[in-house]
């Protein structure tokens, strides 16, 4: 390949392959850890807004003030395509605040998206996608929240994702001075694949080769030559993380919501993901999402699936961490309360209750995730800690606690003034066998009864109760016997109380599940 020496923005002249320092902290880290959420007062003469009522798509200049601090002559644009809303409706929002005030930055980002979310109501998608995709070592945005307004009209929550600008590429590569593409709406590498940034040569040749190789003919030279011209491995973990948060509308299963860097200094493309609004919907979606022609490639040979798939197990033990995630993610929630309280009586209540509902697909999906894996890759079963209790409401107003006494972590359920069944539940992945779940309960006022399906128990969903605690008791320990049929089973553990009265306790270091001797 050829060296192309191009002026950089400090006016010395860069060359590709030069060696370049490695990617450094910068004031954007403090912004996105510090927990705000900024309010953007986005104000457009009349001029401007007009002309961008008629050229949605085309920069208009607008004042921009987060808190004290006024941003003047920041370029801003509508952005979005399903997702897409007409200025005077609630419009995604593309803010460049060095496009017409050199050097001008917000917390160190030249660019920066307000999403209005139209496609997800839970505001959560993109937050939890971004962690995934970061802990997979996939170049995405960093997202955060904010509220908007534009000449006084409030618009509400919006989702903050970091651009792809400069910064984000010094942060991700040492070499920040390649070549950016993005890929058309719904449509390969060999479709319109739009030149962003950087290279001042007036052909995309890189691109060009990679789509010759992806069309190789022979199935040997076809991998061998993509293989030299695509980071693979980094791809692999973008297969892996669009693929663990059930991202249908991405690259590697719809061909969309993609752009690629030619990093000068390997010589090789890396795929960034976005457009991650819509995720978490199956949670059985596919290890290995191939619409995308360089997906199938690269997973097509048995050897390169073998190794994408145990590379896919090493990222998802800690990119797909359930306790972190859902503790992100009600974190979050806890953030936004104080800000969408000020937004309507009930925005911050269903806010929560959105964050409770993507915090159980999490789990849902970790659990479809790893019933996969062990079924591919043959792994055998090993007991894990039960983490990402939910509690859930059957019948009545149970309330529910989740107490510390000591160094020990109690789970309870309480009655009203009504009869109530409710339950702590969590999802588990098991092979064929025979299993006890088992743990300590105690309760309280709870009406003796003769009958199996009253009082406190263990169980899994779709089972019947086969043991209940009753009465005022000590701590008691308490199994429940199943039965895992063929294959890899997906299994809902259930800490149950059905009762007129009282409150039942259940220790939760000490539920598990055990293998039975024999069991296979």
């Amino acid at each position: 390949m050829a060296v192309v020496a191009f002026a950089a923005d400090d006016g010395r002249m860069r060359f590709d392959g030069a060696a370049y320092p490695k990617p450094h902290r910068d004031e954007s880290e403090v912004f996105f850890s510090s927990g705000s959420i900024p309010h953007f007062k986005i104000a457009l003469e009349k001029s401007q807004f007009e002309a961008l009522l008629k050229e949605p798509r085309k920069y208009a200049r607008a004042t921009v003030t987060v808190g004290d601090q006024v941003y003047p002559d920041v370029a801003i644009h509508l952005k979005g395509s399903a997702s897409f809303r007409v200025l005077t409706d609630k419009p995604a929002l593309t803010l460049n605040f060095d496009k017409f005030h050199k050097n001008q930055r917000f917390h160190g980002m030249d660019k920066l998206h307000l999403n209005n979310s139209v496609q997800d109501g839970t505001y959560f998608h993109e937050y939890v996608a971004s962690l995934v995709c970061l802990g997979a070592g996939v170049p995405v945005g960093r997202v955060t929240h904010a509220t908007v307004e534009v000449n006084g009209r409030h618009l509400g929550l919006y989702v903050l994702i970091e651009g792809f600008d400069r910064a984000f590429l010094r942060r991700h590569f040492s070499n920040w001075y390649g070549t950016l593409y993005q890929g058309a709406y719904v449509a390969d590498i060999d479709g319109s694949v739009r030149k962003v940034s950087n290279d001042p040569r007036p052909d995309a040749a890189d691109v060009k080769a990679l789509v010759a190789a992806a069309k190789e003919p022979d199935p040997v030279k076809r991998r061998q030559r993509v293989g030299e011209l695509l980071d693979v491995e980094r791809f692999w973990s973008l297969m892996a993380a669009e693929s663990m948060i059930s991202h249908w509308d991405g690259y590697c299963q719809n061909r969309n919501n993609y752009s690629m860097y030619h990093d000068p200094t390997t010589d090789k493309f890396v795929f960034f993901a976005h457009g991650m609004d819509q995720i978490l919907g199956d949670p059985n979606f596919t290890l290995t999402p191939n619409a995308g022609m360089l997906a199938r490639i690269v997973t097509e040979s048995p050897q390169d699936r073998r190794q994408y798939l145990e590379h896919y197990q090493r990222l998802y033990k800690t990119a797909f961490n359930v306790e972190r995630l859902t503790n992100a993610v009600m974190q979050a929630a806890a953030r936004l309360k104080p800000v969408l309280e000020q937004l309507g009586p009930n925005v911050a209540r269903d806010n929560e209750n959105a964050a409770r509902d993507v915090c159980r697909r999490i789990v849902a999906r970790a659990v479809g995730i790893e019933r996969q894996l062990n079924a591919q890759l043959g792994l055998p079963w090993e007991p894990k800690p039960l983490k990402g209790w939910q509690s859930r409401v059957t019948e009545g107003q149970p309330l529910f606690d989740e107490v510390k006494e000591g160094e020990k972590t109690r789970f309870r359920i309480r009655t009203g003034d009504k009869p109530v069944t409710g339950s702590w539940r969590v999802r588990i992945v098991v092979p064929a066998g025979q299993y006890l779940f088992e743990g300590r309960i105690r309760t309280v006022d709870v009406p003796p009864t003769n009958d199996p399906s009253q009082g406190a128990a263990l169980r899994i969903s779709g089972g019947q109760r086969k043991n209940s605690v009753t009465g005022s008791t000590d701590w008691q320990n308490v199994q429940y016997e199943f039965s895992a049929g063929e294959g890899v089973t997906d299994i809902e553990l259930v800490c149950e109380l059905r009762a007129a009265k009282g409150e039942a306790w259940f220790d939760a270091d000490s539920l598990r599940v055990v293998r039975k001797e024999g069991g296979k």
